[in-house]
């Protein structure tokens, strides 16, 4: 593949550091950016307020709630599969185990998203980033 011509200036990403491409926010639409970028051969840095890529989506929203409702499911189909002739008794809910596995489930996505960010060399930024100018983002945060 070559290398597009679409980014034809050098973004200036803090007082000491500069890229081909800045992308703002580390959600799903982000990361995908920021890695075809770079499959593509583009310098890029990607700059968002969570220390974790993947969004709200990942982080605290879609995916643990899916993992939530998995365990409602299992219990649920436990509830049922007595039609089938096997009984279970009633569920004993742990709700440090339940956290915990919403966590691993999390977590497991959230450090699968640094590897590949890591692979592709893409610089990840923790801040909340604003333009400050044409070609330049400032970068406020940790």
């Amino acid at each position: 593949m070559t290398k597009p011509d679409v980014v034809s200036e050098i973004a200036t990403v803090s007082a000491d550091g500069v890229a081909q491409l800045v992308v703002l926010g580390g959600g799903l639409g982000g990361y995908t950016a920021a890695f075809r970028a770079a499959d593509l051969g583009l310098d890029v840095t990607l700059i968002d307020s969570r220390a974790t890529l993947g969004g709200v989506c990942l982080n605290v929203g879609c995916i643990p709630s899916k993992a939530l409702l998995h365990l409602a499911k299992v219990i649920d189909e436990v509830r049922h599969v007595g039609e089938a002739g096997l009984t279970f008794g009633a569920p004993q809910v742990d709700f440090d185990g339940i956290r915990a596995f919403r966590d691993r489930t999390t977590g497991r996505l959230i450090s699968g998203l640094a590897g590949l960010a890591k692979r592709r060399k893409v610089r990840v930024v923790t801040g909340e980033g604003a333009f400050t100018g044409p070609n330049e983002i400032e970068v406020r945060g940790p």
